[in-house]
């Protein structure tokens, strides 16, 4: 193939032999073929959105089942620590309501004991009163008593 470069950097062209130039557009084909050039870039396009939204769906569900899983993971979690949180607080609770029960129970206790203790002594103290007037009482019947069997051991000796 001859180069075109003498044609355009000099000032004249030798004229070597005739040769027709054709000039005309073969606008036709080359339409043809720009329909079909363009038919196949649009379909290589919808290809690639239908697998970018493909991927777009997959990476989505894995998004959203990650964040399932962790939203499961954070219920368990929280569901654990209000239950150790509860239990924990509930014990607390108990231990200040049993304390609380045994102070109670310790001070009504101790106030009966003191009270049974009063009751007691007022009780013994009644019960000796009662043996002491007994005793002056039947005092004189006791002599008498005993001046009579000593008068009748005498007598039968």
């Amino acid at each position: 193939m001859l180069s075109s470069y003498k044609v355009i950097k000099n000032n004249s062209v030798v004229e070597e032999g005739k040769k027709e130039i054709n000039t005309e557009y073969a606008a036709e084909k080359n339409k043809e073929l720009g329909e079909k050039n363009a038919k196949d870039f649009i379909e290589s396009y919808e290809v690639l959105a239908r697998t970018m939204l493909e991927n777009a769906r997959r990476q989505s569900d894995k998004i959203l089942a990650a964040a399932y899983s962790e939203a499961q993971d954070i219920e368990q979690e929280a569901y654990k620590k209000g239950y150790e949180e509860g239990k924990k607080a509930g014990y607390e609770a108990g231990i200040a309501k049993a304390n609380e029960y045994y102070e109670e129970m310790k001070n009504r206790a101790k106030y009966e004991a003191e009270t049974l203790g009063k009751n007691a002594e007022a009780l013994l103290y009644g019960a000796k009163q009662e043996y002491l007037r007994y005793m002056e009482e039947k005092q004189g019947e006791a002599k008498k008593l005993i001046l009579y069997i000593r008068k009748h051991f005498k007598e039968g000796s």
